[in-house]
Parts: C-alpha cells; structure tokens; sequence
C-alpha cells in the first residue's frame, strides 16, 4: 500500500471514529448527492486473487449490500434516482446499484442476494457473449496463463507463436498473453475459441470442464429474460461487442445492435447508457443524445449532484481492495470529500470485452 493511500485510510478513519462520518451522512449536502455504485463480478472461485479490481468475492459483496441496510441508505431504481436526480428532489442517503457487462455471476451469486434484501439493481448488458456462449476470449486467456504461470510448460508452435516462452512467472504470463491477443487481433470469435481450447490443453486444463463452470461467460439469453420479469431487475446498453468507437457511424451501430438485442431480451426499452471500461470522447455525447439516450455512467469516484452532466455520471468502483472503512465514507459521503482532497481511481475501470 502507498503511502498516499495509507495517508488517506488515516484521515478516513479520523473522521469515521470522531463522528464526522455519521454528521455528513445526516447532512443536507448528503441528501443532495447520489452515490452510484458499481461493480462488475463476483467471484465463484479465486478470481479476485486474479484481478481484483473486477472481482470481489461473495462474502464481501454480501457485507457491502448488508451495510446499505446498516445505514438506512435509500436504494432506489436507477430510472428513478436519474429523474430525482435532475429534480434535485432525492431522498436521504440515497443510493444506486449498477453492474457492468453481464456475467454469469451475476445470475447465479449477485442477484439472490439483491433479491434476498429487496434491493433493485441495473445491469448494462453488452450482447455479443450473450448470443454466442463461450468464454470472454482476452479474460479466460490471462485468467489461465495466471493460474498456470509458475507451471514451467512451453508455451510457443502449438499455438502459432513464432517465439516460445517458458512459464516461469508471472512477467512470462504477460508476454504469452500479448502475444496471444495479437495472434488473434484478426480472428472471428469462433477461432478465437478453439486458440482458447488449445491453450488449455497446452496447459493441462480440461477445456469442457472449464467451459462448463461459466466462470468467464456472459448471461444465457434464458437468464437475462428470467431476471428481466423479476421485480427489481432492469437491463441497460453497453455496446453489443464492449467497445466504444471514435467512428460515428460504427459508434452508432453498437449502441443500436446492442439496444436491439436488450430490447428483444427483456421486452424494455433501454435508455440508459455505461462507456465501456469507462472511457469517453466528449465527442459521443451528441451521438448518444441522438440516439435516444437519457444518461451515461463513466468510472470517475465521486458522488453525482444535479448540477452535473447526465452523461458524465461518477460512479464508486466497489473492489476488493477496498476496505469497510472506504465504503463506508464513501455511503456517508465523506469518502467524495476526501477523493477531492486527493485524487486517485478506486479499483479498476471495466476489462475489454472483444468479440
């Protein structure tokens, strides 16, 4: 840990144990401000060991939803909090949950939770892995050269590489990874898949079985429907194939494949909007606006005023890393303070998602 963040714990844990926090949570500047929360995995084995800033592991996701509760926060359906927002008319604490991409984890670990609690959330579905259900090529790749990187196994021919590498470490992880995503820059998403299942067996990985734990696939269009007719559940655009293209015209076609297919899956019409792995161009807004858009969610921590762009909205990245004391301040409001007074991105922004 830095010492910029070891400072910052500091002064966070001042304000949290000299009640600080508890008289900016009761605070009209608080009932002004809406903390939107995102998150894009939970964890269904060790994969917050892999990437942390993508996935928390289920207990702590579990904690997280249980201390809005603690705290008497206002959850509210994003539609709601975006036309409360702008009225400047929202409720004390207010809160709002939103997921990014889709996975799997989402269905089977995040959601009983949200409903167990009565919690709504939103989750910006971007479609290409909906439709074709194999795994997230570029994540399962570093996910199984991670797993395997001290395993000694010569990665090189087999798949195509022209140099080899022994996995010796994690630095020899990497290089076999960027390797491998430019070897597939020009493949479809089916040949990207069967480089995927050669590299399993390369490594020793059963290729079925590991498809079969779903730990790097999307939704079923099955589960995205059956979440869709459930109370509390609402499906927003992404993109269709998680990019976001300086090119207007190709810019417009994600949003609209993409839109078309949420629509087609949930039988709603989606209006909301979140920039893959949080970057934007001030440059799409008007292309957003054009294309019937409401709201656009970047990966900026800070807490959203109604003063603010619709189509610049700040969200907290939850993580791994952070700890309760940060997400607390963060639900009292003190954590946007302290972020003012020193800078830093929390966590990490969304993974690429290619098709």
């Amino acid at each position: 840990m830095g010492l910029a963040r070891t400072a910052k714990l500091g002064l966070l844990r001042t304000l949290q144990y000299s009640g600080v926090n508890g008289l900016v949570h009761r605070s009209k500047w608080r009932s002004q401000h809406l903390l939107i929360l995102c998150y894009h995995g939970v964890s269904m084995e060790d994969e917050e060991a892999w990437r942390p800033g993508l996935f928390v592991p289920l207990p702590i996701f579990r904690a997280r939803m249980e201390a809005l509760r603690r705290r008497r926060c206002t959850v509210l359906p994003f539609q709601e909090a975006m036309e409360r927002l702008a009225l400047d008319d929202l409720p004390p604490r207010a809160v709002t949950l939103t997921f990014d991409d889709g996975f799997h984890n989402y269905y089977a670990l995040a959601a009983p939770v949200l409903a167990e609690l009565g919690l709504p959330a939103t989750l910006y579905l971007t479609t290409y892995y909906v439709d074709h259900q194999i795994p997230v090529w570029n994540l399962a790749v570093d996910y199984l050269l991670w797993k395997h990187c001290a395993s000694g196994r010569r990665i090189g021919a087999e798949l195509g590489l022209t140099e080899a590498t022994v996995l010796d470490g994690p630095e020899a992880a990497r290089r076999v990874s960027q390797r491998l995503a430019r070897l597939a820059e020009p493949l479809s998403g089916a040949l990207k898949d069967q480089l995927l299942a050669r590299l399993a067996g390369t490594l020793g990985v059963d290729y079925a079985a590991f498809c079969r734990e779903r730990r790097f696939h999307l939704m079923t269009p099955a589960e995205v429907r059956e979440l869709a007719a459930r109370p509390g559940f609402r499906f927003e655009l992404h993109t269709h194939r998680h990019c976001a293209p300086r090119d207007e015209r190709r810019f417009r076609r994600e949003i609209r494949e993409n839109r078309d297919r949420v629509a087609a899956l949930t039988g709603t019409a989606p209006a909301h909007f979140c920039y893959p792995s949080g970057e934007y161009d001030p440059a799409f807004l008007p292309w957003l606006r054009d294309e019937g858009v409401q709201s656009a969610t970047t990966c900026d921590p800070a807490l959203a005023a109604p003063s603010g762009d619709l189509f610049r909205l700040p969200r907290l990245l939850d993580w791994s890393g952070l700890t309760p004391i940060e997400f607390d301040a963060w639900l009292c409001g003190s954590g946007h303070m302290v972020q003012r007074l020193a800078p830093s991105r929390a966590g990490a922004a969304s993974p690429d998602l290619p098709s």
